[in-house]
Order: structure tokens, then C-alpha cells, then sequence
């Protein structure tokens, strides 16, 4: 899947989910999904850059 297709796809399901959900409940899976999103990024950033004891590696 290219990114432009990968773009798409993505904006055609926050598309779907704004017209078809009640605004309270969009906005709060929005916060889920963002919530969600950045802990996801950082749980690997935070292996590459810590150690298994949870201490910085240089």
C-alpha cells in the first residue's frame, strides 16, 4: 500500500466515523485513538533508547 493509498484509506474511515457516530462519542474515540497512538510510538523509541532495566543506553 503506498502512502498516498494509505492516506486515503485513513481519511475515509475518520470520514465514516464523523458521519455516522453521535459528536460526544466521535470526539471521545478520537481521544482513545490518540491516547493509543502515542504509546505505541513511544514504546519503541523507549526500548531503542533504554536498556532492559530501564536505564539510558548511549
Amino acid at each position: 500500500m503506498s502512502p498516498c493509498e494509505l492516506n486515503a484509506l485513513i481519511a475515509a474511515i475518520a470520514n465514516y466515523f464523523f458521519t455516522s457516530m453521535p459528536q460526544d462519542r466521535f470526539l471521545c474515540l478520537a481521544v482513545f485513538l490518540n491516547e493509543l497512538s502515542k504509546t505505541m510510538l513511544s514504546m519503541p523509541l523507549y526500548k531503542d533508547l533504554c536498556n532492559h532495566e530501564g536505564k539510558f543506553h548511549p
